[in-house]
């Protein structure tokens, strides 16, 4: 746990706020061990991008700010948030350790995780948060993820809420519109209208295009009620009594996908115009970039 007094950031939040919702906490995801993103900047000959090896992906520069400290920051000045708990794994810990300095009451959970082989895998590491923090309602940020200019997390949050008052069980996820040459690279949600909003129907792991008529993809930012949480243990035993490899149920994806075909808790999809995935070097160029011009523009 981070209990050094906060440092202020001199850069502005990059989200809007007017947040009204019942009181959850944050977990972001930052046990993964980016090995796309390295194996590129090992391959990289531009001298720019020697000091990024060995960085994980959310302690990145994004236009000058560690990725990280983009959400630290969004999720602080939310006030329904009680908490935020960052989850590392064992290799990198102590990196995490140093950034979380800069927010009080930050709360570090290390998976115990030392490689990609022998990694806990992201749901794993989202009940690790929520056994060791006591946490029931939650907001699920994966740290190598940023949205576009246009999002705001107050009007996801009053969605939340809006829809948790409708039915205290149901869960939230976003949805933006992808090409179809993307749609075999993410998750892919099918929806339907209810008197609520957009209720999931099917969520589809990397699908071929043939495969569904739907282009909404479903980037990894979850509001998760305690009735899907609840249902974090159960999964992963299944999981592991079924002997499935870490592969098959691993990205946080999978999770939703098992809420929609249980049908026990009900998930809706809230739309954004897109995102930023920083999974390679070149994905985090896009990014970085783009974030320059917008400090620039302040």
């Amino acid at each position: 746990t981070a209990t050094s007094s906060p440092i202020p950031h001199p850069h502005p939040p990059i989200y809007k706020f007017d947040c009204v919702v019942i009181a959850m906490d944050a977990v972001i995801l930052a046990a993964g061990y980016g090995t796309r993103l390295q194996r590129d900047l090992v391959a990289s000959t531009d001298p720019k991008f020697l000091a990024l090896k060995g960085i994980p992906k959310p302690l990145l520069p994004i236009g000058g700010i560690p990725l990280i400290t983009r959400w630290a920051q969004a999720l602080k000045l939310c006030k329904e948030i009680s908490s935020i708990h960052v989850v590392t794994n064992g290799a990198n810990h102590n990196l995490f350790e140093e950034w979380a300095k800069e927010f009080e009451g930050v709360v570090l959970h290390c998976d115990g995780s030392t490689s990609n082989d022998n990694r806990s895998g992201a749901i794993a590491a989202i009940e690790l948060c929520c056994k060791q923090g006591g946490l029931e309602n939650i907001v699920v940020v994966g740290g190598d993820t940023l949205f576009l200019e246009d999002f705001d997390l107050g009007e996801k949050v009053d969605e939340f809420t809006s829809i948790t008052k409708s039915d205290p069980s149901a869960s939230l996820v976003l949805g933006y519109s992808v090409t179809d040459d993307k749609v075999h690279k993410v998750g892919i949600v099918e929806v339907e209208k209810d008197d609520i909003g957009h209720k999931i129907v099917q969520f589809l792991e990397k699908p071929q295009p043939e495969e569904t008529a739907s282009r909404l993809a479903c980037p990894c930012f979850y509001f998760l009620s305690r009735s899907a949480v609840d249902k974090l243990s159960l999964f992963l035993d299944e999981a592991k009594a079924k002997e499935l490899p870490l592969a098959k149920y691993d990205a946080p994806g999978n999770f939703i996908s098992h809420l929609v075909a249980a049908d026990d808790v009900i998930i809706y999809c809230s739309t954004i115009s897109g995102r930023y995935d920083v999974g390679g070097l070149a994905s985090y160029i896009e990014c970085d970039d783009e974030f320059r011009k917008r400090e620039e523009s302040i």
